[in-house]
C-alpha cells in the first residue's frame, strides 16, 4: 500500500472528511464545503484504491463521503 493511499484511509476516518474533484484529481478536504482547505490530492490510482476500501457514497452537494463499516451499499462510481 503506497504512503499516499494509507493517509488517505487515515484521512478519510477523521469526522467531517469528504473527496472532491477537480479536474483529474480528487482533493481529500476536512471541512463541510469547497472552501476548505485541501489536505492531500489524490491520483486516479489511489481514488479507485478508496472506492474499495472504505468505500464511498455520495455527498449531498457534491463529492463522497467514506462508507461506514455497516453501511453495506454499493460503492458509488468516479464522477464523469
Amino acid at each position: 500500500m503506497s504512503r499516499q493511499l494509507e493517509r488517505a484511509r487515515s484521512l478519510l476516518q477523521r469526522p467531517g472528511a469528504w473527496l472532491d474533484q477537480a479536474g483529474g484529481a480528487y482533493p481529500l478536504r476536512l471541512g463541510g464545503d469547497r472552501r476548505s482547505r485541501v489536505v492531500l490530492t489524490l491520483d486516479e490510482a489511489a481514488f479507485r484504491a478508496v472506492i474499495e476500501q472504505p468505500g464511498l457514497k455520495l455527498r449531498q452537494g457534491g463529492g463522497w463521503l467514506p462508507r461506514a463499516a455497516n453501511d453495506h451499499a454499493p460503492a458509488s462510481p468516479p464522477a464523469g
